[in-house]
């Protein structure tokens, strides 16, 4: 009986070998999985912040990809065969650039930071020698640039004589009402118990802005009880700006921030199905929440008119307290989001170098907050440990692989 011939000039199939190579082979599949993670998100954007975000949702992704397109184009015209991510890869990450962003009133700084989005999705990402995450790069591009031509500021996200909508739809105005129609005042009672009210939208503290003008009172003494409770508040606390809301509602996702990553709840089981998908690797997870609580407790700072660390203050408070702070700060700030949704995407390939990756993240994202108390201090940090994602590749030894020096 004669052997099956092989044609050589069409290799059969992968099918065998190392287990970060089917990405590369089947990027089509893969971003499919992206895009599920993406839909989701944008659907509790537009649960909590209405047609609103679900404009700011289209306005991003039609920007990233008319720039991406164009410059596509520009560069078959000159010869270049540098095109190495599709379309459907920019789309995922035009939502999720869409889906951090909080709900604003302008669409001028939507457009600017999908365009942006569109040129650097050809100069770094998953695919090319820097692998910095082009999400990162733009929201930090967007949150630093101070003023833009026409008196528009991007670094606020919206018109110089607008502010961010710190609000979110009312449980009976979910999905159809307008987040932009809210009480003029900020409402210290829970979401659940604000169904009655004539307006849309009820106008809120934002729990992540208050853990950062607040962050080293709060290491110093029982300070979060003052930020909880309200009627404790009332009596203590004249000097505090705005109250925590309860740990459910930040689960849940009724508070303002990002348009998409609020819902903590969903986040954590979208970032289990990408370990189920295995577009994410749990132990690189783990490493960065043990490393982001470990860099909470180191922290400098001055207690008594003394240097410290911040676990010496505190260690003087008792368990209940450490639980209610440490949730706080895991939950409220975007850790989850950043080591379970974004952080998968620029990750090293080999598992040592996911394990430094996922260490550097989660202490990062803590010390440039510590550090910069800002909201985009996570990207600052997202886009260090992304400049060093490539060079951790070297941290694997594979048979699969010949290393080029």
């Amino acid at each position: 009986m004669a052997e099956p011939t092989t044609n050589m000039t069409e290799p059969a199939p992968l099918r065998w070998g190392p287990p970060w190579l089917w990405p590369v082979t089947h990027r089509t599949q893969v971003d499919m999985q992206w895009l599920v993670v993406a839909a989701a998100m944008t659907a509790s954007a537009v649960v909590f912040f209405g047609w609103r975000a679900l404009l700011g949702v289209i306005i991003v992704v039609l920007a990233a990809l008319t720039s991406f397109v164009a410059v596509r184009g520009g560069l078959r015209l000159v010869g270049s065969r540098r095109v190495q991510d599709s379309s459907l890869h920019v789309l995922v990450l035009a939502m999720l650039l869409a889906l951090v962003q909080p709900v604003t009133a302008d669409v001028f700084t939507p457009m600017v930071s999908g365009l942006l989005l569109g040129l650097f999705a050809h100069i770094v990402g998953r695919s090319h020698r820097v692998r910095v995450h082009p999400v990162a790069l733009v929201m930090l591009m967007v949150c630093t640039v101070p003023e833009a031509p026409g008196g528009w500021a991007l670094s606020r996200g919206r018109p110089l004589d607008e502010s961010p909508t710190q609000a979110v739809l009312r449980p009976d105005s979910l999905l159809f009402g307008d987040v932009r129609y809210g009480d003029a005042a900020v409402s210290d009672e829970s979401w659940f118990a604000t169904a009655d009210a004539a307006s849309d939208a009820v106008l809120r503290d934002d729990p992540y802005a208050l853990l950062l003008r607040h962050q080293r009172r709060m290491v110093r003494s029982a300070y979060l009880d003052v930020l909880v409770m309200p009627q404790v508040a009332a009596q203590r606390a004249r000097t505090v700006r705005g109250h925590l809301c309860s740990l459910r509602e930040v689960l849940v996702g009724c508070v303002p921030g990002p348009a998409g990553a609020t819902a903590k709840a969903l986040l954590i089981v979208l970032g289990l199905y990408l370990i189920y998908r295995r577009l994410a690797w749990w132990p690189m997870i783990v490493v960065g929440f043990a490393a982001a609580v470990l860099a909470h407790l180191l922290a400098p700072m001055r207690i008594d008119q003394a240097w410290t660390i911040a676990g010496a203050g505190l260690l003087q408070q008792d368990q209940t307290y450490l639980v209610a702070y440490f949730s706080y700060m895991l939950l409220a700030s975007p850790l989850v989001l950043m080591l379970m949704i974004l952080g998968p995407l620029s990750a090293p390939i080999g598992y040592q170098g996911k394990l430094v990756y996922g260490l550097l993240l989660g202490s990062g994202v803590v010390a440039c907050q510590w550090i910069l108390p800002t909201a985009h201090a996570a990207y600052i940090a997202l886009v260090i440990v992304g400049l060093l994602s490539r060079p951790l590749d070297r941290l694997h030894r594979s048979p699969f692989v010949v290393a080029s020096d």
